[in-house]
């Protein structure tokens, strides 16, 4: 199958599609093709002294690493990847690394950017927008389990302008009960009147860094090699990002989401 094809059809992939395409997408001969066509953001960029850090304003369905139980082995194993990998780079400024707070998994996105400006805050809808929300949660139901969600943490690989570390789910159950949540919640008629939609397929990954600069062909080579080599040490370290809830949170930049008490949340556990 092409993969470009495939992700640029919005649907969501069966399980077997999807981890099929996530233990492609960190081969080497992937990590290379994709490492030559990573490009720049205008969303971080390299002053030459300091990072500058530009708005890119909006919401997101999401759950945070440290937001679950049962998450402490595998927030301090992505540390601990988070420093290898930045000790490994000779160009320390191309890369804007995020802060480890931030690590996350989106669960569904709504609106952010220029989208974000027109359906929501020039409409002045931003206070309203949690209800509204809430709303649409309320209507959503996904089988019931005792046991979070489970993606095992797979390997790197880089896309649009960021370095992610992928996963895969173990358990076809798992990968359901994330893929009903997004198909009720994108069906939603009143999320769809405010510019809401299903726009790319589910793929479970945590982003750490952000490309800053254009990177010259060698550095791109060295980027393939740095990101396969980790990528070789990955499956013993045996990291499992647990999921019970998914949240809705603010971003004023990619590098905060921000969570006020009013702001709802979703449970896929029966235990929540």
């Amino acid at each position: 199958m092409s993969a470009t094809t495939k992700l640029e059809n919005p649907s969501d992939l069966s399980f077997e599609e999807y981890n099929r395409w996530q233990n492609n997408a960190v081969l080497i001969e992937n990590i290379r093709n994709q490492s030559f066509n990573l490009k720049s953001t205008d969303k971080y960029v390299f002053n030459g002294e300091d990072w500058l850090i530009n708005d890119y304003e909006g919401f997101a369905i999401i759950s945070t690493v440290n937001g679950n139980p049962e998450n402490e082995h595998c927030f301090n194993r992505l540390v601990d990847l988070k420093h290898d990998l930045e000790s490994r780079f000779k160009n320390k400024d191309s890369y804007y690394w995020l802060p480890e707070e931030s690590y996350h998994q989106t669960i569904a996105n709504t609106l952010s950017n220029e989208k974000f400006k027109v359906n929501i805050k020039e409409p002045g809808l931003v206070n309203q927008y949690s209800g509204i929300i809430e709303t649409a949660f309320k209507k959503i139901t996904v089988p019931s389990f005792s046991t979070p969600v489970a993606i095992q943490m797979l390997g790197f690989n880089v896309f649009g302008s960021c370095i992610a570390l992928l996963g895969v789910f173990e358990n076809e159950y798992d990968y359901q009960r994330i893929l009903s949540f997004r198909k009720q919640f994108y069906s939603d008629p009143v999320l769809n009147n405010h510019g809401i939609k299903l726009t790319r397929p589910f793929i479970g990954h945590i982003t750490f860094a952000y490309l800053g600069k254009e990177l010259t062909d060698n550095e791109r080579e060295e980027l393939t090699g740095i990101l396969t080599n980790l990528n070789t040490m990955i499956e013993s370290m045996k990291i499992v990002f647990k999921i019970s809830i998914a949240e809705l949170r603010y971003f004023k930049n990619l590098s905060k989401f921000h969570k006020e008490p009013e702001y709802p949340t979703f449970n896929f556990t029966t235990d929540n």
